[in-house]
């Protein structure tokens, strides 16, 4: 627990897609000189550690204990947390921070998300455009519109651009597999894309990059499915790490991946492979993300095999939308808690 004799924001986070909002946030607390203090669950541990300002405290369901201790000294003036799924990390700290009158922030990273905590009275949440703020607002609660983290590019890497360039030398085009981190619609979404990869004429390289929360869990046919991933991927298909989806001429992915190609020029394809909506819905409590992407900003959505080749001939995905911005987010915070 914190030394510090007052904290004005307690973050409680695990998954990387809430992270890519709460992070930049976190660094706007420390050009302010806010005092924070940071409990994750991997994998968003591992990256505040290497990239933010501040060392968080390793936390989760199994070693949280008294959720009030952290809570009580000292008191934060808001406590924020992310959506992420299962939501029952944040979502169990949101619920203490309530009986306690603190004022809670949530933090909605894709359209929707904010429906995981209807347990909650008076949250006041971050979403990413008045579509989705008025569909909180009807709901009864606060919101507040600050961007969507998916029209914000990962950092260049010359690296990772050698490596994209070398592929296309190779296959002309570079098509990026951003997959889920949920097993039980992972072999499904991937049998999809690799069929779809093989009925597609044009020479083209194929990426996958898995969802980092999916890896070390465990198969039910043994081992993890880091390792389950490794043998089933046929020879061909390449393991690249890095911000693929900056270079890549294609992305299909069935989360936020497939927006963020859109918003950078390149084609974007969601995946939404039909025999899974119903685990969609079970598992995460939303399937708001796609239906957006799809209904209101005409992006392609993949469901079933089929040639990539119309969406090469369709061309880059033109998606226009206001990018995240975390001084407005934590300007909105700081004033739903009186910071």
């Amino acid at each position: 627990m914190t030394s510090f004799a007052q904290l004005d924001l307690l973050f409680v986070v695990r998954d990387m897609g809430p992270l890519e909002m709460i992070g930049p946030i976190i660094e706007q607390c420390a050009q302010k000189k806010l005092i924070v203090e940071v409990l994750a669950e991997e994998p968003a541990y591992g990256v505040i550690r290497a990239r933010h300002h501040v060392t968080p405290i390793v936390c989760n369901e199994r070693t949280m204990g008294d959720i009030s201790g952290y809570l009580r000294t000292p008191r934060p003036q808001a406590v924020v947390v992310g959506c992420s799924s299962p939501i029952n990390f944040e979502l169990k700290f949101a619920l203490v921070a309530q009986d306690l009158k603190i004022p809670v922030v949530v933090v909605s990273d894709i359209h929707g998300a904010w429906k995981r905590i209807p347990n909650l009275a008076e949250p006041r949440v971050l979403v990413a455009d008045e579509k989705d703020a008025a569909a909180v607002r009807h709901a009864g609660f606060d919101a507040s519109v600050v961007g969507y983290r998916q029209a914000v590019l990962p950092e260049s890497s010359l690296e990772t651009e050698a490596a994209v360039a070398k592929m296309r030398r190779v296959g002309k085009r570079v098509v990026l597999f951003a997959s889920s981190g949920q097993p039980s619609r992972f072999r499904q979404e991937l049998e999809c894309v690799l069929a779809s990869s093989a009925m597609t004429p044009d020479k083209h390289v194929l990426v996958h990059q898995p969802n980092k929360k999916i890896l070390a869990q465990q198969h039910p046919e043994g081992g993890t499915w880091g390792a389950w991933i490794e043998r089933t991927l046929p020879p061909g298909v390449v393991r690249l790490e890095g911000p693929v989806v900056r270079y890549a001429d294609m992305t299909i992915s069935p989360s936020s991946s497939c927006m963020r190609a859109a918003a950078g020029g390149k084609i974007g394809v969601g995946l939404r492979v039909r025999t899974v909506e119903d685990v969609l819905l079970r598992e995460t409590g939303v399937t708001d993300e796609l239906n957006f992407y799809e209904n209101e900003l005409g992006m392609p959505i993949l469901r079933e095999p089929q040639s990539l080749s119309r969406f090469f001939n369709d061309g880059p995905s033109r998606v226009s939308v206001q990018p995240f911005d975390a001084e407005l987010a934590l300007m909105k915070i700081r004033a739903f808690a009186d910071v």
